[in-house]
């Protein structure tokens, strides 16, 4: 595919922006997260559990409406990573370069997690893949899917948990 330099240059900065962008988001979540837990851990009181529930409730709302524009910011991010993989070799061997033992060979038990945390796909897939569509899709604690899917679940469970305690 015949692209011009600038294409690249401008899909790499679109695809920094929009991760910036969702690395915002997530801070935002947290620090909204973290006000709205402290005015409920303050007034949970047995005579104003109900104030505790609303703080609680509007809580897990801003983690379902974060969550949810969260993850179309990560699939926009996975669509722009896979249209630059087309466009730029040295992008493509980036994301396709997983194992790590080809760089530094660790010989301890430890080596069996390093490889099941750090590499983003399975280890028994070529090092060069065409496309992004032939491999297997990102694990369930890829960084995108735990900053888009999993914090908001994490969130939703903490307040749950919370409104369970305040009325024990």
């Amino acid at each position: 595919m015949d692209t011009s330099p600038s294409e690249a240059d401008h899909l790499l900065k679109l695809l920094f922006q929009a991760e910036r962008l969702q690395h915002d988001r997530v801070y935002y979540l947290l620090v909204a997260e973290t006000i709205f837990f402290l005015a409920a851990s303050t007034v949970a009181t047995p005579d104003k559990k109900h104030i505790a529930d609303v703080f609680a409730l509007s809580g897990a709302v801003i983690a379902i409406v974060f969550g949810f524009i969260n993850v179309k910011t990560y699939f926009r991010i996975l669509w722009l990573m896979r249209r630059l993989e087309e466009i730029d070799h040295t992008y493509r061997e980036y994301l396709n370069f997983h194992r790590f033992s080809l760089v530094a060979p660790l010989k301890c038990p430890l080596d069996c997690l390093f490889k099941c945390f750090i590499t983003p796909w399975k280890s028994d897939e070529p090092i060069a893949a065409p496309r992004l569509e032939d491999k297997i899709p990102p694990k369930l604690y890829d960084t995108g899917v735990l900053l888009a899917l999993w914090l908001p679940i994490i969130i939703i469970a903490t307040w749950i948990i919370f409104a369970i305690c305040v009325r024990c």
